[in-house]
């Protein structure tokens, strides 16, 4: 019988090649980095600042309204209420068109030494400003993107209907930014509750802080009201799921973009 060959080759192990991880682009880079959200809200701050300048007319400011929040505000800085100093300064009649909301702001800035016409301009400006950027944080929040964040905002301050509420001295310019500020907390107070890791002590705070500015946003305009409306609504929508899952045994995942879009929608009222 022929013997068999014992000798065998030994097995030699191929060398493997491993794939190189993909390169990131130069937007991807960009994003990870930790500070693009800073220089993205200081490009923001930047041209809002740049374009109310070079849009800002003095003429255009001198209506009728404004006047009418001016001397209303002057009227309760001077301790005389909210009567109409400028139509029937004789008569002292009580003012029944504007709400109290943003001539009480007036009078603050009037009683902390900014007396001039020109100071409720800047006032707004600022308060149109404060608002832009906070909008800048919810989107940003929305997408995780800063780029989609600036490009949204900028939109807005590059519409001249929109810059034009932050020289003229409307109402308009503090609703946005109460609105804006309504939205982040409703928006803060959502997610934990989505994520179910809220205390009672933060919820007990979110809650409040968001009733004190619904309430100063409806006593600013009237059209105000459609916050707590949209508020109670989308809490109660959410109420509603985890309850509806809690009682299938199931846990809700919710897309994030989707989610917080059609939140946002709702806390909107649009």
């Amino acid at each position: 019988m022929a013997r068999k060959n014992t000798n065998k080759k030994p097995k030699t192990n191929k060398p493997t090649t491993t794939t190189p991880p993909p390169k990131e682009s130069i937007f991807q880079t960009m994003q990870s980095s930790k500070y693009l959200y800073y220089i993205g809200m200081a490009i923001v701050a930047i041209a809002y600042i740049w374009l109310l300048v070079l849009q800002f007319d003095a003429k255009v400011t001198a209506v009728i309204d404004v006047n009418n929040y001016y001397f209303l505000g002057k009227s309760l800085a001077q301790g005389t209420g909210f009567i109409d100093i400028m139509i029937y300064p004789e008569e002292q009649n009580a003012h029944v068109h504007f709400p109290p909301g943003y001539p009480v702001i007036i009078a603050i800035a009037m009683l902390l030494g900014f007396k001039s016409y020109f100071a409720v301009c800047v006032m707004s400006g600022i308060f149109l400003g404060i608002g832009t950027l906070v909008f800048y944080n919810i989107f940003y929040r929305m997408t995780n993107n800063v780029f989609l964040a600036v490009a949204a905002v900028g939109l807005c301050i590059t519409n001249p209907n929109y810059l034009g509420f932050g020289y003229i001295g409307f109402s308009e310019a503090c609703y946005i930014c109460f609105t804006a500020f309504c939205c982040w907390l409703a928006i803060n107070l959502f997610e934990h509750i989505e994520q179910a890791n809220i205390t009672w002590k933060r919820f007990a705070i979110l809650v409040v802080l968001n009733a004190i500015v619904i309430i100063a946003a409806y006593f600013i305009r009237n059209v105000g009201m459609t916050i707590p409306v949209s508020f109670i609504a989308t809490a109660g929508n959410l109420l509603l799921l985890n309850f509806i899952s809690g009682k299938r045994g199931n846990t809700i995942q919710y897309n994030t973009i989707q989610y917080n879009t059609i939140q946002y929608n709702t806390i909107l009222g649009t």
